[in-house]
């Protein structure tokens, strides 16, 4: 101890010689000591002091991951998480959003968060004021109530009977049934916190916007934690491909029952188109044969006006026995002398015929 002192006494001669020396070694010694102290003060706060919440190390986040990478949770993935987890007390999702809030003074964008009603409770954290989110209150149409950070309520002018009021955010009203306490949350950015409440659309497995931070339950640890969720993942995992191949099934046989229509609808079109050109063809034929009959009469017709008066001339057995004058042609074929000649050779062919029978 005594060549220490003495030591200290012989350096304290040599600075007091020299003191420009003195100054530039004291503001030295200085400046290190107060870095050293403010470095370690953040990086103990930051990493090695305990959050300021009960029973810290039960706290842990959930992430998603795609492709080896943390990635943020789909709404789906946490309704999932929460139902089927056998190690977590409760797990609870945040995300991030501004609030125009309406104020005596003038409007002002304020920091704000959607949380998950029992978000602060499982946290731990106090209410100066009222109460956290209820489960009613995480539905649509439901979510129209808010919780202050103290600072904000301070800001507010501090009212005590703040709870039950209402304010105007985003042009809506809100009821005010939260105040938190002072310290840990007035260390954040947010400001207002209002329930997350998924809507029917949200509840996918696809848009990944969400946080979730979960309480584990006495004596489990992390990789008990994983291994359930893990599980979890799995059984996610086969429930949305069941759906998919579900989905995939059924798209390919609305395709095959739309093709199967088409062509059926395309047959009956030619059914009835084939009908149609059958039932003209029909209808072509019958108007050619009627017409052809008709013809046929009108020439016996006049076959027998012309030669009516020719001797053994009764129309022959194919007219059956007609009787003369019976059969009046229309007067324009009265005269014809082809029709003259033709009924000639019908009179002959009779004879004819009448010839043959008697011999």
């Amino acid at each position: 101890m005594r060549a220490i002192f003495q030591n200290f006494r012989f350096a304290f001669r040599l600075l007091r010689k020299s003191p420009g020396f003195m100054s530039v070694a004291i503001i030295t010694l200085a400046l290190g000591i107060g870095a050293n102290t403010a470095i370690f003060s953040v990086v103990y706060a930051t990493l090695l002091a305990p959050m300021p919440y009960p029973e810290p190390d039960q706290l842990v986040m959930v992430w998603s991951k795609v492709q080896t990478f943390r990635n943020g949770v789909a709404a789906g993935d946490y309704l999932d998480w929460k139902r089927q987890n056998t190690t977590f007390q409760d797990l609870n999702a945040w995300t991030n959003g501004n609030f125009n809030l309406a104020t005596a003074e003038r409007p002002e964008q304020v920091n704000g968060q959607l949380t998950t009603p029992g978000f602060y409770k499982t946290m731990g954290v106090p209410f100066a004021l009222g109460r956290d989110f209820v489960p009613e209150e995480g539905q649509p149409g439901k979510d129209h109530v808010v919780v202050l950070m103290n600072r904000l309520w301070k800001r507010l002018g501090a009212n005590p009977n703040i709870i039950g009021t209402q304010l105007k955010l985003n042009g809506e009203p809100y009821t005010v049934v939260g105040v938190m306490a002072p310290g840990a949350t007035d260390r954040l950015q947010t400001e207002i916190v209002a329930p997350l409440a998924f809507k029917p659309e949200q509840i996918n497995h696809d848009f990944h916007f969400i946080l979730v931070m979960g309480r584990l339950k006495p004596a489990v640890t992390i990789a008990q934690a994983q291994a359930d969720m893990n599980l979890v993942a799995d059984r996610i995992a086969m429930v949305v491909m069941a759906v998919v191949v579900a989905v995939v099934v059924a798209t390919v046989h609305r395709a095959m029952r739309a093709v199967r229509g088409r062509r059926i609808q395309e047959g009956r079109t030619e059914i009835e188109r084939a009908r149609q050109v059958e039932g003209a063809a029909i209808e072509h034929a019958v108007q050619r044969d009627v017409a052809a009959l008709a013809a046929v009469q009108l020439g016996l017709g006049l076959m027998a006006r012309s030669h009516a008066r020719e001797p053994n001339c009764d129309g022959g057995p194919w007219l059956g026995g007609l009787e003369r004058n019976s059969y009046s042609a229309p007067a324009c074929a009265r005269e014809d002398v082809p029709a003259h000649r033709l009924g000639h050779w019908w009179c002959e062919l009779c004879r004819r015929q009448s010839w043959s029978r008697s011999s």
